[in-house]
């Protein structure tokens, strides 16, 4: 099951909101019969001022290299998180785990993968695909 790609946070990179912006987030989570998971997110913001950024976290071999398609390796198995190449600029990076509380789970790191928005938009749609 794609459960076993550890996404354990999801957030919109908001930093630069200026206050007064009014946001409207529909987030959707769906997985199917086949294993995967569809995120879709619409949103809808009053004077964005920066990009949007979308945020993954996982464990396991992360590989950015694909333009849309960023490959995941954990315990043998190989996951894809398929993203629009055209709306976002794709980054990585490791974040080491000091806490053997968590270490002991997650190993001695985690990767935050980061999907920033191409253009500033006051609304829009994103789909992302995570599948095996």
């Amino acid at each position: 099951m794609v459960n076993q790609v550890e996404l354990f946070n999801r957030f919109r990179d908001i930093q630069n909101t200026p206050l007064e912006s009014r946001i409207i987030c529909n987030f959707d989570l769906y997985q199917d019969l086949f294993n995967s998971i569809t995120v879709i997110d619409n949103y809808e913001l009053d004077g964005a001022v920066n990009a949007n950024r979308l945020s993954f976290m996982t464990w396991g071999e992360v590989d950015a290299s694909r333009p849309g398609v960023i490959t995941i390796g954990v315990k043998g198995k190989t996951y894809t998180l398929t993203y629009d190449k055209n709306t976002f600029e794709p980054a990585t990076e490791n974040i080491p785990l000091d806490d053997t509380r968590l270490s002991r789970v997650w190993g001695d790191r985690v990767v935050r993968i980061t999907l920033d928005a191409k253009k500033i938009n006051d609304r829009g749609t994103y789909k992302i695909l995570i599948n095996q």
